[in-house]
């Protein structure tokens, strides 16, 4: 995993609106991401580590996302 990460990988921190008091939500994402040809490998992570989620578009180009999150990302599943 340290190889995916060091050449594809990053962390951040997403701040979006919220229902809550504080009207933010902050949200810790780790991502990595590998060109479509190595679909098959991002959903093995997500099954072997039993977290994240895959999302099956092309937001950069030919390279599709595996997100793992602090919190559950409402409105997104897992893709096919």
């Amino acid at each position: 995993m340290a190889g995916f990460i060091t050449g594809e990988g990053c962390f951040f921190i997403k701040v979006n609106k919220s229902r809550n008091k504080a009207g933010v939500g902050v949200q810790l994402v780790f991502q990595v991401s590998q060109h479509i040809r190595d679909q098959e490998l991002l959903k093995s992570f997500v099954s072997y580590f039993n977290c994240g989620l895959y999302i099956n578009s092309l937001p950069c180009g030919l390279s599709l996302p595996l997100l793992v999150a602090s919190q559950r990302q409402e409105g997104r599943r897992q893709k096919e």
